[in-house]
């Protein structure tokens, strides 16, 4: 009897010790290239020890005109350790001057104005589970009424 109280004793203090600690679940960086389309700073938040949401803001500058972006991101992070698989999607919101036109090379259509693309992400996504550094990189396609972009991006910051 008391051997069995000594191991559930054991079990039940010993199990935090082997149980996956959660990454940050907070965490703040600078993406370039990548679903903000140029340039965005991002906030992203775990909901669970896997799922989480990200909101941004971009801009960049073409022909002296500005464009502003938003990308709005539900993320699911797959694996163990600091290193993980993560997949994306969500939607980009731009908003931009009339006078100028947003193409992608691989479509001839053209648009001025505000319009929302559809974007996906698969990548690799560095974060430990306390505060510290948070790297990301990966494959950031669009898809939207201006047709189909290709884009990668990278991302650096900070997790709390």
């Amino acid at each position: 009897m008391r051997l069995g109280i000594l191991l559930f004793m054991i079990a039940i203090f010993c199990y935090p010790l082997f149980a996956q600690v959660p990454p940050a679940p907070n965490s703040i960086y600078f993406e370039l290239l990548g679903n903000g389309l140029m340039y965005s700073l991002n906030y992203d938040r775990m909901f669970s020890e896997s799922f989480g949401g990200r909101a941004g803001i971009g801009y960049f500058s073409p022909e002296n005109e500005a464009v502003i972006t938003f990308p709005l991101m539900l993320n699911y992070l797959y694996g163990s350790g600091n290193s993980k698989l993560e997949l994306g999607g969500g939607i980009t919101v731009i908003s931009q001057s009339e006078n100028i036109s947003f193409q992608f090379k691989s479509s001839n259509k053209e648009f001025g104005g505000s319009g929302v693309l559809a974007t996906i992400t698969i990548g690799y996504r560095y974060q430990k589970p306390e505060k510290g550094i948070v790297f990301r990189a990966g494959f950031t396609p669009f898809f939207g009424k201006i047709g189909f972009g290709l884009s990668f991006g990278a991302s650096v910051g900070y997790g709390f």
